[in-house]
């Protein structure tokens, strides 16, 4: 009985992973994201097609800093209580895997496959700074062999923070020689898009797109944005990180002020 659970679960996340990869070349996947359950469901109502985690607004929401204040256990238990909330394909902001180790990063993406993931991103920067590029495809692939023994096409999306703590020193050309090699070096080691934070000359999000084979993801601010000529350029992909979770936290901030002065007053 348990085996045919199993099986069945397995087929389950992978119809679901296969749902979420398409949703890349139609003609791009617009995904927002949640920081918790209710946050969740709201992106479901509202019409999205799939829905991505933000590690920054979880670690808000648990009282914690972003970059190094979640571990695997708070990172997961949030990643299953927004799971278990909507139907939509979830993807998840893992960080670096939570763990110092290799070992450990994997087994966080393993665990993060068995509740239900159909995506997740691996990012190349610790402490606000870029790991070598070597060390993060050793990192890369060993998360993709995992990923393909789980039996779970989960979509392993590579950041690179080469734009977002860009070195203050480096030239616009050099900048974008380096994050092309590196989503090179990304993609060989198995990744299955590139995910490039901070990125916003047009010039270098074309030729970015032209250089790699996989799906390119930006992440964009609160304000609006010409998504139709982000696609044209050859972005495959859009997210906006923490900037919703901002922008409600600062709108409730702003209602209670202005409940709270009219009472005063």
């Amino acid at each position: 009985m348990t085996t045919t659970a199993s099986t069945a679960d397995t087929a389950a996340r992978r119809e679901r992973a296969l749902a979420f990869r398409a949703l890349h070349d139609d003609p791009a996947l617009v995904a927002p994201n949640a920081w918790d359950p209710i946050s969740a469901v709201a992106i479901e109502q509202a019409g999205a097609k799939a829905i991505a985690t933000t590690s920054y607004g979880i670690a808000a929401s648990r009282g914690v800093a972003d970059g190094g204040g979640l571990n695997a256990e708070i990172a997961l238990d949030a990643l299953e209580r927004i799971i278990g909330a909507v139907t939509l394909p979830v993807t998840a902001d893992l960080e670096r895997g939570y763990a110092g180790t290799v070992e450990g990063a994997v087994e966080t993406v393993s665990r993060a496959i068995d509740l239900g993931i159909a995506g997740l991103n691996i990012e190349d920067s610790l402490a606000q700074a870029l790991v070598p590029a070597a060390e993060q495809v050793t990192l890369l692939s060993a998360v993709a062999e995992a990923i393909s023994q789980s039996g779970v096409p989960a979509f392993l999306n590579a950041r690179t923070d080469t734009y977002l703590f860009r070195d203050p020193a480096a030239s616009d050309k050099d900048l974008l020689t380096e994050t092309i090699d590196r989503g090179l070096a990304y993609v060989q080691a198995g990744a299955d898009g590139l995910f490039v934070p901070g990125l916003t000359d047009h010039a270098a999000i074309a030729a970015i797109c032209g250089a790699v084979t996989v799906p390119v993801n930006l992440m964009l601010g609160a304000e609006p944005v010409d998504l139709d000529e982000l696609f044209e350029l050859g972005v495959r992909r859009v997210t906006w990180g923490p900037a919703f979770q901002i922008q409600a936290q600062q709108r409730l901030q702003q209602d209670i002020a202005a409940l709270l002065s009219g009472k005063q007053d």
